[in-house]
C-alpha cells in the first residue's frame, strides 16, 4: 500500500497543534509499520527538511511549485493535491488539516479538528473566514472517503453539523507525547509566581477573560504578587504595560516547557475546543489547570483538571482561588497499547484500500 500524506503542515514557521499531531502520526506509523510506503509531498520554492531522513519506509516528494500557484489553482478547482505529486502512484490520500487540495480523485481520509469555522464565524477574522471558503473546506468534508477526529464531541458535531453517517467517521485513541525539554525561566520571571495562559493571537481562547480576572486576583492582599503569562502574538489583547503582565510571542518548545513546569497554573477558558493539546503538555508536570467545560475538554482533559463555564468569569476566579492555594495537580493520561493512534488510522487506510 502507498500513501500519500499532505506534509505541508509540517512546514509551518510557527508549529501549533496540527503540527504536533500531524509529526505525532507520522512518527507511530513508521514505528509499527514495515510493509507500507508513504509519500510525503510538499510544495513551495525551497523544499523544506523533514526528520525522517533516515526512515526508509518514507519518500519525500516536493515540487518547486510556488504555493499561491498551488492554491490558486485548487481553489479554483482546476489541479488537485495528488496531481502535484505524480508519478507517486498513491492508493490512498491522508489531509491532516483542511488546506488547498481541490477535491482528490483518489480516495482520502481528512483529519477533522473542529468546526468552528462553520458553527462560530465571528471568531475568525475575515481573513481566516475566506480561507475556509477558498479551501471548500464544507466540500473537501462531505466528500472525504473517511473522517478522523481526536473527540467524540467533534464526531458528534460532524453529525449533527454535516450530516455525516456515523460510520464514516472514526475517533482516534490519541494522548500526545511530551515535546521540548526543560531548562532555565527567562530572568523576568525567576523567582515569580505566575499563571500561565495560551493563545493571546485566537479570540477562541477567551484570553481577555483570563486578564480580566487575574487583574480582580490582584486587588486581594494573599494574591497581589501573583504574575500573568500569556502565549501568543497578541493581535487580540492590548499590550498594555501592566507590571506583572508577561508576553512570549512564539516561545521554542523548550521554553514552553520550561514555562509549564514553573507556573502556579495553566488556565485555558476557550470557547470551544476539538482537543486541546496545551492542557496535557501542562499535565506533563503535573502543573494545575483550569478548562472551559461545554466542548470537547471534558471528555478529553487529563485528571484532575477543574472546569468552569468560559461565559461565567467570576467562576474562573474561585477556582484560580482554589488553584492558587489548594492546588489540584494533574496527572497525564497513559495509553497501555504503544502508538495506538498510528495503528487505528493505518487500519482505516488498509480497510479504504481492501475496498
Amino acid at each position: 500500500m502507498n500513501v500519500l500524506i499532505d506534509a505541508r503542515p509540517l512546514c509551518i514557521p510557527s508549529p501549533g497543534g496540527v503540527t504536533r499531531l500531524t509529526k505525532q502520526l507520522l512518527d507511530e506509523f513508521f514505528a509499527i509499520d514495515s510493509k507500507n510506503t508513504y509519500f510525503l509531498g510538499t510544495t513551495g520554492w525551497r523544499k523544506p527538511v523533514l526528520p525522517w531522513i533516515e526512515n526508509p519506509r518514507y519518500q519525500h516528494f516536493h515540487r518547486t511549485v510556488p504555493n499561491k500557484i498551488v492554491s490558486g489553482l485548487a481553489t479554483l478547482k482546476l489541479i488537485s493535491f495528488e496531481h502535484w505529486m505524480h508519478p507517486t502512484k498513491a492508493d490512498v490520500l491522508f489531509l491532516p488539516n483542511l488546506g488547498f487540495v481541490r477535491t482528490p480523485r483518489i480516495p482520502y481520509v481528512l483529519l477533522v479538528h473542529d468546526l468552528t469555522f462553520l458553527t462560530e464565524p465571528s471568531w475568525y477574522s475575515f481573513r481566516g473566514r475566506l480561507w475556509h471558503k477558498a479551501v471548500h473546506a464544507v466540500d473537501l468534508i462531505k466528500n472525504a472517503t473517511h473522517l478522523v477526529t481526536t473527540s467524540q464531541y467533534v464526531k458528534t458535531e460532524l453529525i449533527r453539523q454535516l450530516s455525516i453517517t456515523a460510520d464514516r467517521i472514526s475517533v482516534l485513541p490519541y494522548l500526545p507525547k511530551p515535546t521540548g525539554s526543560v531548562g532555565e525561566l527567562p530572568s523576568s520571571l525567576q523567582g515569580k509566581r505566575y499563571l500561565l495562559c495560551l493563545g493571546a493571537n485566537d479570540r477562541r481562547k477567551n484570553v481577555m477573560a483570563t486578564v480580566g480576572v487575574w487583574e480582580q486576583l490582584h486587588q486581594e492582599k494573599r494574591f497581589e504578587s501573583i504574575e500573568l503569562v500569556l502565549i501568543g502574538n497578541s493581535l487580540h489583547v492590548p499590550l498594555l504595560p501592566i507590571p506583572g503582565l508577561h508576553y512570549f510571542h512564539r516561545p521554542t518548545d523548550d521554553l514552553l516547557a520550561t514555562l509549564y513546569q514553573h507556573a502556579a497554573a495553566f488556565i485555558y477558558p476557550t470557547w470551544s475546543e476539538g482537543y486541546g493539546i496545551p492542557l496535557h503538555e501542562a499535565a506533563r508536570f503535573e502543573t494545575p489547570c483550569i478548562a472551559s467545560s461545554g466542548s470537547a475538554l471534558e471528555e478529553t482533559a487529563p485528571r484532575g483538571t477543574l472546569f468552569i463555564p468560559p461565559e461565567k468569569p467570576h467562576l474562573l476566579l474561585e477556582a484560580l482561588r482554589i488553584q492558587l492555594t489548594t492546588p489540584q495537580k494533574t496527572s497525564a493520561k497513559i495509553s497501555s497499547i504503544p502508538n495506538e493512534s498510528g495503528q487505528a488510522l493505518l487500519r482505516i487506510f488498509e480497510g479504504i484500500v481492501k475496498k
